[in-house]
């Protein structure tokens, strides 16, 4: 009898940062096991932070300094925007949590969501914690239409009073002044 060798290809795995030759017994190991349970906690909060703008979406200036956060997701391996940037006719504004649920909601992050279930022996059935249906956000979007509406009327509004409070400062400086050229003027007459 001939002794062989058996090669186990070494492997990487993205969530301990690890390259190991332990095929699949390394998903069963306690390190491994740990930061998949973190990983479904952390992102198990964000779903629910982000499901409280579902019902009722938030809009920010496009200044805002969040605009361009940016998540990790583990089920994709990719950075998502955090916030979208909405682009619409009365000028641009950004939509809490919006790129967040947008993403969450596509097909391809519920594929990934189940191979990453799947590779990491988790119950299938939990793909429907990490994954909002097409009909919600649909949901979501008309209510973000409303909001946006509402944020740039709320916004107009404020200007508004801002230029009238300015137009009012104006007046009182111009009668300031015109006062103060008459005194000017009869000093003048005067001496």
């Amino acid at each position: 009898m001939s002794s062989q060798t058996v090669f186990v290809p070494f492997r990487y795995c993205p969530l301990c940062r690890l390259n190991h030759n332990k095929g699949k017994k390394h998903v069963y190991s306690k390190k491994h096991k740990e930061i998949v349970a973190n990983i479904l906690v952390k992102f198990s909060k964000k779903i629910t932070e982000a499901k409280a703008f579902l019902k009722k979406p938030s809009i920010k200036e496009i200044t805002w300094d969040q605009a361009g956060n940016k998540f990790w997701c583990y089920f994709c391996q990719g950075d998502i925007d955090k916030h979208k940037l909405n682009v619409s006719t009365p000028g641009q504004c950004v939509v809490e949590y919006g790129g967040f649920l947008e993403h969450i909601t596509r097909s391809d992050h519920a594929e990934n969501t189940a191979k990453f279930l799947k590779e990491n022996m988790l119950d299938m059935k939990r793909t429907l914690e990490f994954v909002i249906n097409e009909k919600m956000y649909l949901k979501f979007l008309e209510d973000v239409e409303a909001a946006v509406t509402r944020f740039f009327m709320l916004k107009s509004q404020v200007l508004t009073q801002i230029a009238s409070h300015i137009r009012s400062q104006s007046v009182i400086r111009r009668d300031v002044v015109a006062s103060s050229l008459r005194e000017q003027v009869c000093r003048m007459v005067i001496s």
